[in-house]
């Protein structure tokens, strides 16, 4: 990534809208529907479940980044239509749990997908599987914090730290995939 993208993505920020409502979330979709790229990221609990129960579905395009409330939603329609759409590439972090809890969850297919992670692999000498915190360091020169990940995501209000984490997740997808 050049020293000019890497700044210019630290210095846009994008907008965080939190969705926890069916108007909301159809309102947004409109705009999502027309990007030909989005990230995607997925919180979910899988304690003492047979299995998982999705709670946070965030959406990062090049504008703003979108925190959908799936325990608060109950029209997912839309954002299944979006995940069909062969003309918008949806990029992951290690896309193969997300997929099988949005399957799971709420029976999301998905055509045009990129693996950031799986792509880094392929390109890297390392053996290992990058995370996502490793690449957004590598990237961006940034430490992301990852002290959310294991933290109760059914229960509401969300708090400002999880809120954070949620965004910063998919934040850089696209800006990773780019380059």
């Amino acid at each position: 990534m050049s020293i000019i993208s890497n700044l210019f993505e630290r210095l846009r920020k994008k907008e965080i809208s939190y969705i926890a409502s069916n108007n909301e979330l159809q309102e947004k979709l409109k705009d999502l529907s027309s990007e030909n790229q989005l990230g995607i990221d997925t919180e979910f609990t899988w304690r003492n479940t047979y299995f998982p129960q999705l709670s946070l579905v965030q959406i990062s395009s090049p504008k703003e980044i979108l925190l959908i409330d799936c325990l608060s939603i109950t029209d997912l329609d839309g954002l299944l239509q979006i995940f069909r759409n062969e003309k918008i590439l949806k990029i992951f972090h290690s896309a193969r749990g997300d997929i099988s809890v949005l399957n799971t969850s709420m029976g999301a297919t998905f055509k045009n997908i990129f693996d950031v992670q799986l792509a880094e692999n392929i390109l890297s000498s390392e053996k290992n599987a990058i995370s996502y915190k490793n690449l957004v360091r590598r990237y961006f020169y940034k430490s992301i914090s990852k002290e959310e990940t294991n933290s109760d995501w059914n229960r509401r209000p969300l708090k400002k730290t999880q809120i954070s984490y949620a965004a910063e997740a998919v934040r850089y997808l696209i800006q990773i995939q780019n380059s």
